[in-house]
């Protein structure tokens, strides 16, 4: 097929693919296997690539539809070559293409705050952990997240959470009880802390939430690695049934 590429003009980020398959069928051109290629709003990985023994399967932002013609044309080299060498130049031309920032949805605040729980106090121990350490970004808030009656079968369970467009960070209502040390609580809002300084970190083409960097900080937390064992354990004692809320815990739980 005639190449859609702007080859003239590289400073153009004009690209005429008509769709997810047109540009697929131009990437195919000169392979020996098709290529699938589907369009994502995955704002973790930008772009994947899975080889298949009949296919080969590409997934990226809908945005790269409009990237340079350099992009596509490392992206091809990669699908023919399947180097490392190819890959690493293939990031380059990625992290070149700026993608734009993910809307912020609106969200109802989490008001009023409430750091002070029936059993524990995180205003304190979110001020220890600003004492304790160095960071270079102002102290999130802090709160104790709301109580629900009723709870909806799940396979996980969120002990805190950072979150950004608030900066806030909330702590699972379930923790307020005299049997959970503060030690734990602290390694929570420590790990909650980290998420407000480091933000998310890009390697390569996927970003990173819990990068090498963060656990490394994470590791600095005195008996880091007990606190995380410790909340495996707990975590298959709170998704046991219960017969109408989860707003206390089991009556056995592991000691700190």
């Amino acid at each position: 097929m005639a190449d859609p590429l702007q080859l003239d003009g590289e400073s153009s980020n004009s690209l005429l693919w008509r769709s997810a398959g047109h540009a697929a069928e131009w990437l195919t051109s000169g392979l020996n296997l098709p290529v699938e290629l589907r369009l994502t709003q995955n704002r973790v990985s930008r772009l994947s690539v899975r080889f298949k023994s009949n296919r080969i399967c590409v997934r990226m932002r809908e945005e790269f539809l409009h990237a340079t013609p350099a992009f596509w044309r490392t992206l091809k080299k990669f699908l023919a070559d399947r180097t490392r060498l190819a890959w690493s130049a293939l990031c380059r031309e990625m992290n070149a293409f700026p993608l734009p920032a993910p809307p912020t949805l609106p969200r109802k605040p989490f008001l009023p705050l409430q750091p002070k729980g029936d059993f524990h106090d995180l205003t304190p121990i979110l001020k220890e952990i600003n004492d304790s350490w160095s960071w270079t970004t102002p102290s999130p808030c802090i709160t104790w997240g709301p109580h629900r009656r009723k709870v909806r079968a799940t396979q996980t369970i969120h002990f805190a959470a950072y979150h950004a467009e608030f900066h806030l960070i909330r702590i699972h209502p379930i923790l307020d009880d005299p049997r959970i040390p503060n030690g734990f609580l602290s390694f929570l809002v420590f790990h909650e802390r980290l998420h407000a300084e480091l933000g998310r970190e890009q390697i390569g083409c996927r970003f990173f939430h819990h990068s090498p960097r963060f656990r490394m900080r994470e590791s600095e937390f005195p008996n880091a690695a007990h606190w995380r064992d410790f909340s495996r354990s707990l975590i298959p004692l709170l998704l046991a049934p219960r017969v109408e809320t989860r707003s206390s815990l089991p009556p056995h739980i592991p000691p700190p």
